[in-house]
């Protein structure tokens, strides 16, 4: 693949490009340290910052990081529903 993931300062956590690598319920998530989440009511649900992302494969998600980290920064100030990351 090419990549290079580098080990974070705590045992067992992967990063990539300053994005948390986990393995979640049969999905590769990565999570920005900027990213935040809040409950906004029965109406809104939960809704976050985009900054945490989902894929089916490794590749499909460092691919997702890139493109992201390639989008205009202030794209990361909407507030986006969670389920549309799903």
């Amino acid at each position: 693949m090419g990549v290079s993931i580098d080990r974070a300062d705590e045992p067992n956590v992967n990063t990539y490009r300053g994005w948390t690598l986990d393995f979640e319920y049969g999905y590769h998530t990565a999570t920005h340290d900027n990213y935040d989440a809040s409950w906004e009511g029965e109406e809104d649900g939960w809704v976050d910052n985009g900054l945490k992302l989902t894929e089916r494969t490794l590749e499909a998600l460092i691919t997702e990081i890139d493109l992201h980290e390639a989008s205009s920064p202030t794209s990361w100030d909407a507030r986006v529903p969670v389920a549309d990351h799903i």
